[in-house]
């Protein structure tokens, strides 16, 4: 659930910025676009990092594990 919406977050963080990048004027408007889009680009980070579940270790290496007696 979480990647969906920092998914969300990213997208609409990007559309923000193509919207300042693309304003001819330099207005308050368009300055707060740019702060909106990185603030949620922050977000969507956050998110992901906050949602990353870690993985159990895939034992590719057991065996030499089990040979050189190497126990982790």
């Amino acid at each position: 659930m979480t990647k969906k919406l920092s998914n969300f977050f990213l997208l609409i963080g990007l559309l923000l910025f193509i919207v300042f990048l693309a304003a001819p004027t330099q207005s308050e408007l368009f300055r707060n676009f740019c702060f909106g889009s990185v603030v949620l680009f922050l977000l969507a980070l956050g998110l992901r990092q906050f949602g990353r579940e870690e993985k159990p270790p895939s034992g590719r290496f057991r065996l030499i594990r089990k040979l050189f007696g190497k126990n982790d």
